[in-house]
């Protein structure tokens, strides 16, 4: 009688090698990674993450948390807005993706090496300037939590937006935006909007009028809303009577 042996343990299966996609590792050579960057408040440049090489070609995920955050100069912690700049490598070809840190954030992809560099983005300015804190990254092989939220990206502060007035957000480029999220709020609780009282237009940037790519109504419908391809900025319409705050949080393929 032959004994046939499972894969991973001694026999390879027909065109499978160490390192081959799906093959068996037997330790974690090349399939994982970590580092802890220093960063300040208002610092300016970028910061370097990881940056591996030669993985086994598969799907990764990075995750990021905030570690040894100063407390503010009002003695009350604070939580620092950074932003990763990722460029997945697959045979030297590159897929750029950028995404706000958030402790708990995470984002996959296919490749055989990684660069992440990382840079502080102080949205507003407040008393943290000066403030020291560390940004912990680790990569492991296989995809991210399976959740209905993609990984964000948030490039601007709320922004008011007074009755028949307009807000226009460009939309970050090379940062794997495939959708958004608008967040809607007045200043009064009081204040009733009508299902067609604020409209989203989706257009390119051509001279001398941009072109309509899509439009709907954010009290309508939708949670997340695919953006139209190619779509540059984003315009939010106010047709109600009184003034609404807008914020855009883009979704990130990964």
């Amino acid at each position: 009688m032959v004994h046939h042996q499972p894969p991973g343990s001694g026999h390879m299966p027909p065109g499978m090698h160490p390192g081959h996609l799906g093959f068996p590792q037997h330790d974690n050579t090349k399939l994982t990674d970590s580092f802890i960057s220093e960063l300040t408040v208002g610092q300016t440049g970028f910061v370097n993450s990881l940056n591996p090489s030669g993985l086994v070609p598969e799907t990764y995920t990075l995750q990021f948390s905030f570690v040894g955050v100063e407390t503010a100069a009002s003695g009350k912690p604070f939580i620092p807005t950074t932003k990763a700049i990722i460029t997945w490598k697959v045979d030297g070809q590159h897929q750029r993706r950028v995404i706000s840190i958030v402790s708990g954030a995470s984002i996959s992809a296919p490749c055989n090496a990684v660069d992440v560099k990382l840079q502080d983005e102080p949205l507003g300015g407040d008393n943290t300037f000066g403030k020291k804190y560390k940004v912990q990254t680790t990569l492991s092989r296989g995809l991210r939590a399976n959740t209905q939220e993609p990984p964000t990206l948030v490039t601007t502060q709320s922004q008011g937006i007074g009755t028949g007035a307009s807000a226009v957000i460009p939309v970050p480029q090379d940062s794997g935006v495939t959708q958004m999220l608008l967040l809607l709020a007045s200043g009064n609780p009081a204040d009733v909007f009508t299902e067609q009282s604020v409209i989203v237009s989706m257009r390119d940037v051509a001279v001398p009028s941009p072109f309509l790519l899509g439009t709907y109504y954010p009290l309508k419908c939708c949670h997340w809303m695919p953006l139209t391809p190619g779509t540059q900025e984003v315009v939010v319409t106010n047709g109600s009577g009184v003034t609404m705050f807008a914020t855009v949080i883009w979704g990130i393929d990964g």
